[in-house]
């Protein structure tokens, strides 16, 4: 490997976690919430309610949820520095948290398998692919 290529990806992982502190922002049931980007495992939505599903470092799990669009979550992620993929209409996972690729479906660092929608899975590959090549991906 060139030094120039370790001095990008350094640059890349340096950028990366410098701007890690960015937060998905919404309210529910009067209260307002701040979650670190970062710590959403996934964004899922059913009708009109989204949930979010978080990890923290003592806590296993965190469960938020919120009224609300996918679309409009997905909308919102594109400015972040954390990348959210879409793998079904109704699932957003934050990539960090994929841990197996294949054709049809993922498995996330707890373990559940996500079957990948087909309307979803050529833009799933083209991330894997672009992931692969080292490339930043959007």
């Amino acid at each position: 490997m060139s030094e120039e290529k370790l001095e990008k990806i350094l640059k890349r992982v340096f950028e990366t976690h410098l701007n890690s502190d960015d937060s998905y922002c919404f309210s529910y049931n009067k209260r307002q919430y701040n979650i670190p980007l970062n710590q959403i495992r996934f964004f899922q939505s059913d009708k009109r309610i989204v949930q979010i599903n978080a990890v923290q470092l003592d806590m296993p799990e965190l469960e938020y949820l919120f009224y609300g669009k996918l679309e409009e979550v997905e909308r919102n992620l594109r400015k972040a520095n954390v990348k959210f993929l879409r793998i079904r209409k109704s699932l957003l996972v934050n990539t960090r948290f994929i841990k197996e690729y294949s054709a049809d479906r993922v498995v996330l660092d707890n373990g559940r398998e996500v079957e990948i929608s087909k309307n979803y899975r050529d833009h799933v590959r083209q991330h894997y692919i672009s992931m692969l090549k080292g490339r930043r991906w959007e």
